[in-house]
């Protein structure tokens, strides 16, 4: 199982969250190489005085791993700002 874990770069705005997950077998010894996409929505939270979802840009965290207590592989990704209706 790869598992990316993504949180907003130096805000404390959210801690990490799984944003995607990818079931994969492997037998021992063996390595793969695993794509997984992040929904953007993920990343938002709900603003009460706009009534809308609100995705904060800025740099974004993203860690894969086998699962959250893992190290993992670590990089980050430019994030542009949005707004969309519930």
């Amino acid at each position: 199982m790869s598992q990316a874990y993504v949180s907003h770069h130096g805000t404390g705005a959210f801690v990490a969250r799984l944003g995607a997950f990818e079931r994969t077998e492997l037998a021992p010894g063996e390595s793969r190489q695993v794509g997984v996409a992040i929904d953007p929505r993920l990343l938002a939270r709900f603003d009460d005085r706009k009534r809308k979802w609100v995705i904060a840009g800025g740099r974004y965290d993203v860690r894969v791993a086998g699962n959250a207590a893992e190290a993992g592989v670590a990089g980050s990704v430019d994030v542009k700002a949005a707004e969309f209706g519930p």
